[in-house]
């Protein structure tokens, strides 16, 4: 895969995918989109030897200070948490978070303890391929 440009990239995990699964990503010059292979993605992130702090998963986790895109694919249709860090341990730490797919269940995002998001405990992703950006402000997250 020729002129794949990546950037701001840390580490990558995949939980529970196989590599037959793919995305839709999009080409910044064309401005069009194509689907990729999770195993062509491996290759590209491997031969450009970087990391990259995206996380793909179909599982309820909490995130980590660390991490910063993540893509949650279910292929259940079941709801899936995505619980965030403590605002207080993450200020001004900014996360995006994306269905990456276009199956009915939803991905949940749930505050630490007694913190929010945008005034309220949960933010819902419920439609196909919605995403969204959080920003830590030391006591909780704003919704973008």
């Amino acid at each position: 895969m020729a002129n794949v440009r990546i950037n701001e990239i840390d580490a990558v995990l995949f939980e529970n995918l196989s590599f037959k699964d793919s995305m839709i990503i999009l080409d910044h010059e064309t401005r069009e989109t194509r689907r990729i292979s999770l195993e062509q993605l491996g290759r590209v992130l491997t031969e450009s030897a970087v990391s990259i702090t995206r996380v793909i998963t179909s599982e309820d986790r909490t995130l980590r200070t660390t991490e910063r895109a993540i893509f949650v694919k279910n292929d259940l249709s079941s709801n899936v948490t995505i619980t965030l860090p403590d605002a207080t341990l993450a200020d001004s730490r900014e996360y995006h978070i994306a269905k990456a797919d276009d199956i009915v269940g939803t991905v949940l995002l749930a505050a630490s303890g007694s913190q929010e998001l945008n005034g309220q405990h949960t933010f819902e992703l419920n439609g196909p391929h919605q995403s969204v950006t959080l920003l830590s402000n030391g006591t909780g997250w704003y919704v973008f």
